[in-house]
Order: C-alpha cells, then structure tokens, then sequence
C-alpha cells in the first residue's frame, strides 16, 4: 500500500520537507487526493526553479504510465522562509498548486486558465487562504518572475472564492 510520503523522490527532497514540517502525510489530504497523485504520477521533487511541473519518463518506486514531477526551488524558499515569514502552510498550497496542474484538467487548459485549474486543486484541498497569501507574498518578494496581471487576476480570483472548477485526470 503506498502513502502520499512514497510520492517524494530522494532522501534531499524528504529531508527538506522534514526540516519545514511539510512532508505530505501532515497535510492531512483525504486517501481520494492520493489516488489521484497515482492515476496521474506525481513524485515531488526540490530542484532549482520557482516552481513548476515538468512531465519526465523515469520509473520510481510507484510504477505509472505517466510521471508528473512537482517540483519546487528549496533555496528560493528556504530564504523567503527566513528573510520574509514565508508559512509552512504557504509552502505546502504551493506544491499543492504545482500538483493540481497534474491532476485537475481545466475547462480552458492553456495559460491562466490552467493556473487558475492548479489553485482550485489547492483550495480545493483546503488551502485557500495560504494559496492566496503566498501568492501575495511571491508578488511582492519575486515580481520579474510574476506575471503581474495574471497573479492580480489569480488573487482575485481567490478573494472573490469564485467558484472551484474540477476535472479530474481521466483513468489511464
């Protein structure tokens, strides 16, 4: 049986997550999320980018016939977490985000209509306000690697509580 722990690849990304008291088991996600990671294969992964999802064809430890790797830049979080306040809660709707563009198909699956398909699959799983806050935080911590009028319109977005569109990855 696996548990949303074996999603993470490398003994670097697990102790990463250990120091932020962020691995997935203390998400505390319904075992319904889990499934879907696995119809969709998604390992987390620290690498050096802000954050994204990158499709690769490796096996691991859970065999899939797709990969989805979430992956997020240790160090750039690592100093917003020092320098700027930068929450655990904040650390963890980000990944969820990253993780919600492989599993929560969009009804417009290109540009801001996939981003705003990711935030749903993190509030969704019930981080709203921390998907929010960090959005604002990166805004203002990072903004040459926002785009201003796509985050302003996710941040709405989220203030609004527009409505939460999903679509769940179909069965392989």
């Amino acid at each position: 049986m696996h548990t949303f722990d074996d999603t993470v690849l490398k003994r670097s990304t697990r102790d990463w997550l250990t120091r932020h008291n962020a691995m997935p088991s203390a998400w505390k996600l319904p075992e319904q999320e889990l499934e879907r990671w696995l119809q969709a294969g998604v390992r987390i992964c620290v690498f050096n980018s802000p954050a994204c999802l990158v499709s690769i064809g490796a096996e691991t430890q859970i065999p899939s016939p797709r990969l989805q790797l979430a992956l997020v830049d240790a160090y750039k979080i690592d100093d917003w977490v020092a320098e700027h306040g930068f929450a655990r809660e904040e650390l963890i709707a980000t990944i969820l985000h990253e993780i919600g563009h492989a599993v929560n198909c969009p009804k417009y699956p290109m540009g801001l209509g996939e981003e705003f398909g990711a935030d749903d699959y993190a509030r969704h799983c019930g981080y709203e306000a921390p998907l929010r806050s960090a959005l604002e935080k990166i805004l203002k911590l990072d903004p040459k690697h926002c785009e201003l009028d796509a985050f302003q319109q996710r941040i709405q977005r989220i203030h609004k509580k527009e409505p939460i569109e999903l679509a769940w990855l179909s069965p392989v």
